[in-house]
């Protein structure tokens, strides 16, 4: 007996030890919570108001997964587990509240806690009509990735905790969500980045200020609430929905994702390989060899933009008909635009039309162009959401800049040349640093080879590195563009065709006869075909006596 006594007094003792005394909280202030591995504390809360409607504990991690709950025996209808969670607890007039903060990993975790209070019962409350997860109301928001496309998703909201029917309600019509996203810094995978960058999606007033706005949606009882939008390796994005309902607010529980896996930074997190950044800082010194050279040599300028134009092609068209690794595709892809790069020279030299010769680079910088365009905003009206749609307007896109401005061949070609080579210094620099610039391309080729992608919300991070980039571009194709100018001004423009100017030396070529093409030495006679002087006999004579 003594011997059970002993023992059941060691595993309370062995409890208290393993459960901290708990943190007490301030509505609406952040804190950061240092957890002890294989530990339990309570959040607790006290002096709420009477008239409060409901609280909303959020616990974030970088990466590492903790539980909250409402009990301290954690079961899966009153808990949540993750690296970005809440628990929303209805407040029937409580004046304090208590969960439960669990690890269950053997390191000590930093985790940012928080609770959000509402004091107006007209408020919604997020997640109170769930039908597809463990707890009754989830302000949770759940990211699922697949193929290159994070799948964001959440449920719908209540008009308020009075209120408990979910399908029959005429308020739900009422209610609005808007999606809001915020990018932390570039490849800046520290804890310290991912806290600032928490901190400022916590509250609607903050997700406003700092997120950017991608979408707005209604109440659908046929649809479930799911956005999807463009996963980047390696680049933290912070995720959060807003309800509304007339003047009143809430926001959801956060939710971040790195579309990698932190434990394995070197590997995984990051966009670019090293053999990617080589290729594409030798194509950078090729873009300089186009943006300031790229008309005056002009063959080799246009076999390079030709050859840019076709390795797009092939890589389209390798990555929708064959299941080959990227690094193979991107190999075969050189390959077969080196040849069609020397065809298309060819074509100069056999022909020799200039209007012809530019139409590869031509639509090769409107294909850029394009590309810039439905990056924007524009990218993301709901007309291009069909594949007919998309597609021929982006075509359309392509064709602005040889439509307008192939009266001017010569123009248009230094343009080209300009407009690619800069984008090609600029891409070198952009994966150099882990920019976001090279988004722009990255989108388009998904639209063209991945399924489903027509219903992304295209978007990318546009910070401070990008912003610097993107005034480099234009500086490099301004500054391109009136050297290449300057320097052709007076001089012709285009140089003439090889074989049409070798014809032209064989038209106008003297006559010969046949001894022409005798071999000839060093004792060979400069003049043929020459006949000795005529003298009369006197002179003969005259000539020979001196």
């Amino acid at each position: 007996m003594l011997k059970y006594s002993s023992f059941l007094i060691v595993l309370i003792f062995l409890t208290v030890i393993s459960t901290s005394f708990g943190k007490a909280l301030q509505p609406w202030v952040p804190d950061i919570v240092n957890l002890e591995p294989n530990n339990q504390t309570v959040l607790s809360v006290s002096q709420i108001s009477k008239n409060a409607n409901y609280a909303v504990f959020q616990a974030h991690t970088q990466y590492k997964d903790v539980t909250l709950s409402l009990h301290p025996n954690i079961t899966m209808e009153t808990s949540e587990t993750g690296s970005s969670i809440g628990i929303l607890v209805v407040i029937n007039g409580q004046t304090s509240l208590n969960v439960y903060l669990t690890s269950h990993l053997n390191v000590t975790t930093n985790v940012l806690v928080f609770i959000s209070i509402s004091a107006d019962a007209s408020t919604p409350v997020p997640g109170g009509c769930n039908l597809e997860f463990n707890m009754e109301n989830d302000p949770n928001i759940h990211i699922a990735f697949r193929n290159e496309i994070n799948n964001v998703m959440f449920q719908w909201a209540k008009n308020s905790t009075k209120d408990s029917s979910c399908e029959k309600s005429p308020v739900l019509n009422q209610l609005s969500y808007q999606l809001y996203v915020y990018y932390i810094g570039d490849s800046d995978w520290t804890e310290e980045a991912f806290f600032n960058g928490m901190k400022k999606m916590l509250t609607h007033r903050y997700v406003m200020k700092h997120g950017k706005k991608l979408k707005e949606i209604k109440y659908s009882s046929s649809k479930k609430p799911i956005f999807k939008l463009p996963s980047y390796t390696g680049q933290g994005t912070i995720y959060n929905v807003i309800v509304t309902h007339g003047n009143q607010i809430a926001s959801y529980v956060p939710m971040t994702t790195y579309s990698c896996d932190l434990n394995e930074q070197d590997e995984q997190c990051h966009y670019a390989s090293t053999t990617s950044k080589v290729l594409i800082s030798v194509a950078g010194i090729l873009g300089l060899f186009l943006c300031f050279l790229g008309h005056r040599y002009f063959k080799t300028g246009n076999f390079l933009m030709a050859f840019c134009g076709f390795c797009v092609i092939f890589y389209l068209v390798l990555n929708i008909s064959t299941s080959q690794s990227l690094t193979v595709i991107f190999v075969l892809s050189c390959i077969l635009a080196t040849v069609a790069g020397i065809l298309w020279l060819m074509l100069w030299w056999c022909i020799g039309v200039p209007v012809l010769s530019v139409l590869v680079p031509s639509l090769t910088a409107g294909y850029l162009f394009a590309c810039v365009l439905f990056y924007t905003d524009f990218g993301n009206l709901l007309y291009w959401t069909t594949r007919y749609n998309y597609g021929m307007s982006f075509t359309v896109g392509v064709l602005i800049l040889p439509v307008l401005i192939l009266y001017w061949t010569r123009v248009l070609n230094i343009l080209c040349c300009a407009f690619i080579g800069s984008f090609l210094i600029t891409l070198t620099i952009d994966v150099w640093i882990e920019a976001g610039l090279k988004f722009i391309i990255v989108n388009t080729f998904r639209h063209a080879y991945i399924d489903g992608y027509l219903d992304v919300i295209v978007t990318g991070p546009f910070q401070i590195k990008d912003i610097i980039l993107t005034c480099v571009w234009i500086v490099l194709f301004v500054t391109g563009a009136g050297l290449q100018f300057y320097r052709e001004r007076g001089k012709p423009e285009f140089p003439s065709c090889p074989r049409k100017l070798r014809r032209l030396r064989q038209q106008h070529a003297p006559n010969t006869s046949d001894q022409d093409h005798i071999d000839r030495d060093e004792r060979s006679p400069l003049l043929r075909n020459v006949t000795d002087p005529y003298y009369s006999t006197r002179e003969r004579d005259q000539s020979e006596t001196t």
